[in-house]
């Protein structure tokens, strides 16, 4: 289990990318803007699975409760660098901001934070 690396846009430095594992952590500030870039070079698609480990569920207006706890897939194909966006408009899911990230497995990603 790897931490990923996250860098703020305030200071100049190299990003180095984390190579995934089965499963790895970040954590992330809720009040900021944060993006988690994902690269993958493992020669297949992946399903990234990002779950807040706070996350439980959210009543939506004419859909009723909806169960947050699986997290939050997506697909990242092959030779392709991912952006998935860490802020309020998946709040719900990220639950207090210490995400757990499974299924990307040899890939490598890093965390841009505002």
């Amino acid at each position: 289990m790897a931490v990923i690396n996250s860098y703020t846009f305030s200071a100049e430095e190299e990003i180095v990318p984390t190579v995934l594992s089965a499963s790895d952590t970040v954590q992330v500030s809720l009040s900021s803007s944060s993006i988690l870039v994902i690269d993958n070079a493992s020669g297949g698609p992946l399903t990234v699975n990002v779950l807040g480990d706070t996350a439980t569920s959210t009543v939506c207006a004419g859909v009723g409760t909806i169960d947050l706890t699986g997290g939050k897939d997506f697909v990242v194909a092959d030779a392709t660098m991912f952006k998935i966006p860490l802020n309020t408009k998946y709040q719900d899911w990220l639950g207090d901001g210490n995400l757990t990230i499974t299924g990307a497995d040899t890939a490598t990603a890093y965390v841009l934070q505002v």
